[in-house]
């Protein structure tokens, strides 16, 4: 049933790669885990609770897997690969809680997570947005459920493909399924580092996933509200980032046109956002459409 539920080349392309990692396709070989990690690109700290959130989900006939087979191989696929959304958000939050869910595996798996995907963020700033990601699980708590985190990572798209994009190397024997980084054109932002562009890139439509073009900054084009409304009124859709006076830095993704306008207008494709002190995004509501 697994099988079916892959296209004529997935099944080729998992089969093969299972005997590139495994040696040859049986019941008998099973994929290290070294290899596994290798194939997918993941670091040691994500490379064996990825396996192990492999073998758990690849369970035959509600027996446990002890390691990765073929048949565990592609059971395991197809939960996390062909169960939509909640199959891969299942898988995530495997991986990020695999041997007990504790705000410092977290923040030191999310670590990876940014290094793999952004290697050339500066350090400190990976560090404080996977703390301040953290801090909105832990609060005072010292540990949490897994069903805490699944709930967690609906709003954090960018965690869930970064580990559904790896798997689906599998699936189509490549790794031209890497997101590539966004490409600033106009100069960069000085408000946000590379690891929220990653970040916030993930919550937009795909055409806006891979170009960026900044088309004002107080500091350079002036901070009258005048300047600013000649700047961006009508320049399509846009992402407004603004620092205040005590440090803290948020903003808004619109996906239409800023414009003077004397009702509310625009869909529920905006939200609101944090930077910092802490990261995070709030989507719209659907309270009402008052959304610009």
């Amino acid at each position: 049933a697994a099988l079916r539920s892959l296209t004529p080349a997935e099944t080729a392309s998992v089969n093969k790669v299972f005997q590139q990692l495994a040696g040859k396709n049986g019941n008998g070989p099973a994929v290290p885990d070294v290899a596994l990690a290798n194939f997918l690109g993941l670091p040691p700290k994500l490379g064996s609770p990825c396996f192990a959130t492999l073998v758990s989900h690849g369970s035959v006939n509600g027996k446990a897997a002890g390691s990765l087979t073929y048949d565990t191989w592609v059971v395991a696929l197809h939960e996390t690969m062909r169960s939509g959304q909640s199959g891969k958000i299942s898988f995530t939050a495997g991986v990020l809680c695999e041997g007990g869910c504790r705000r410092e595996t977290l923040v030191a798996r999310l670590e990876a997570i940014c290094s793999t995907e952004i290697p050339d963020s500066d350090q400190e700033s990976r560090r404080a947005y996977c703390c301040s990601l953290a801090d909105q699980l832990f609060e005072d708590s010292a540990s949490v459920s897994q069903a805490q985190v699944e709930r967690w990572l609906k709003s954090e798209r960018h965690l869930v493909k970064f580990f559904s994009r790896r798997l689906n190397r599998v699936l189509v024997d490549s790794a031209s399924s890497d997101h590539p980084p966004v490409k600033m054109v106009g100069g960069k932002s000085e408000l946000l580092k590379s690891v929220h562009v990653w970040a916030l890139a993930h919550m937009l439509p795909s055409a806006q996933q891979k170009t960026w073009k900044r088309i004002y900054s107080s500091t350079t084009d002036g901070k009258s509200f005048s300047r600013f409304c000649g700047f961006v009124v009508c320049k399509g859709p846009c992402l407004l980032v603004v620092r205040d006076t005590d440090n803290h830095v948020f903003g808004a993704y619109l996906p239409v046109s800023l414009r003077k306008h004397n009702a509310f207008y625009g869909d529920a494709g905006c939200f609101v956002f944090g930077v910092s002190p802490r990261a995070r995004v709030y989507p719209a509501s659907g309270a009402n459409s008052n959304f610009v």
